[in-house]
C-alpha cells in the first residue's frame, strides 16, 4: 500500500485516499467527537450519530473515541483503552495489522490525530491522517455517502506490539524540573496557559498549527514556530484530557522529527492527583 516516497509522512491528501478507496488493505474510519454546552458546561458527545446523516467519506467506517476506543473505568472521558480493549475494536471495525487505517474528523483534524496515536502505541504500522479531514474531501468534489455503513468484522487484529509513546505522571514531573531531556509542550490556548500549565512547559496551542482551511499548516513560519518551542530533543506534550495535544506530536512527525511522549492524561490527571501549576505568559 505505502510507497518509498510516502512512508515517512502520516497525512494525505483528499486526492491520496481518493485514489485507494477501492483497496481492500485500506479503511478509512471517522474519528469525529463533537462538542455541545450543558449549563455553561462543555461536554463531549460521540459523533456516531451525525455519521450516516451529514455524510461521510465513501466506505468510512464510524471509529468512538468516547467509546470502544476508551477505558471506560478511566479517570477521564478519553482514557486510552488497553492494548486488548483497542485491539478487540478495531477487529469490530474490520481492522488487522496488515491494515491501513486513514482516519480523518469533521475538520479540526485532533480526534483523526488521537487516533492515530492510539494506533501508533500498539505498532500498527501504517495509520494515516487525511489533512484537513472531511472539509478537504468536500472541497476536492469529492463524494459522500450516508448511512452507518455496513462491512465484514475482522477474526482478530493480530499481534499486538506495544510502544514507548506514552508519559506517567513521573515522567512529567522530571520534564518539568529538568531532570529529563525534552521539553514540555502545553498545546492549549493562551488563555489556558496564563491561567495554570505545568511548570517549565512552553505554550504550542494546537489551533496554531492549522491553516484557514483546515490542513496542518506546512509552511516555513508555522513549522519554524513548532520547532523553535519543542527544542531537538523529543517532546512530552500535554493539554486538557490528551486529544489536542497528540496534533502537536502530528506536526512534529510532519517536521520529520520523533514526536515524542503524549501524557495521556494531562491536565485532568495531572489536577486529580492535585499536582502544582503554575500561571503566566510563556517567556519564550
Amino acid at each position: 500500500m505505502t510507497t518509498p516516497a510516502d512512508e515517512r509522512h502520516a497525512l494525505v491528501t483528499a486526492g491520496w485516499v481518493d485514489a485507494r478507496r477501492h483497496d481492500p488493505a485500506l479503511v478509512i474510519v471517522d474519528a469525529t467527537v463533537l462538542r455541545s454546552e450543558d449549563g455553561g458546561r462543555r461536554v463531549w458527545l460521540s459523533g456516531r450519530p451525525s455519521f450516516g446523516d451529514i455524510g461521510h467519506l465513501p466506505g468510512a467506517r464510524f471509529a468512538d473515541l468516547l467509546g470502544d476506543l476508551s477505558d471506560p473505568d478511566g479517570a477521564t472521558a478519553f482514557t486510552r483503552p488497553a492494548p486488548a480493549r483497542l485491539a478487540a475494536a478495531l477487529a469490530a471495525l474490520g481492522i488487522t495489522r496488515e491494515t491501513t487505517v486513514v482516519a480523518y474528523d469533521t475538520g479540526e483534524t485532533r480526534w483523526a490525530a488521537r487516533l492515530w496515536w492510539l494506533l501508533r502505541g500498539i505498532g500498527h504500522p501504517d495509520v494515516r491522517v487525511l489533512d484537513g479531514g472531511r472539509d478537504a474531501w468536500v472541497r476536492a468534489g469529492l463524494p459522500l455517502e450516508r448511512g452507518t455503513g455496513d462491512w465484514t468484522p475482522a477474526q482478530r487484529y493480530g499481534a499486538i506490539d506495544e510502544q514507548d509513546v506514552y508519559a506517567t505522571r513521573e515522567q512529567v514531573r522530571e520534564a518539568s524540573d529538568g531532570r529529563r531531556a525534552g521539553v514540555l509542550v502545553h498545546a492549549l490556548d493562551h488563555e489556558s496557559y496564563s491561567g495554570g500549565h505545568i511548570a517549565g512547559a512552553v505554550n504550542v496551542p494546537w489551533q496554531s498549527l492549522l491553516a484557514a482551511d483546515g490542513t496542518l499548516d506546512a509552511g516555513p513560519r508555522a513549522r519554524r514556530r513548532l520547532l523553535d518551542a519543542a527544542g531537538p530533543e523529543p517532546a512530552v506534550a500535554y493539554c486538557g484530557s490528551g486529544i489536542s495535544a497528540t496534533l502537536v506530536l502530528l506536526a512534529l512527525h510532519e517536521a520529520g522529527r520523533e514526536p515524542g511522549l503524549l501524557y495521556d492524561g494531562s491536565l485532568a490527571d495531572w489536577a486529580w492527583h492535585d499536582e502544582p501549576l503554575v500561571t503566566g505568559g510563556d517567556p519564550r
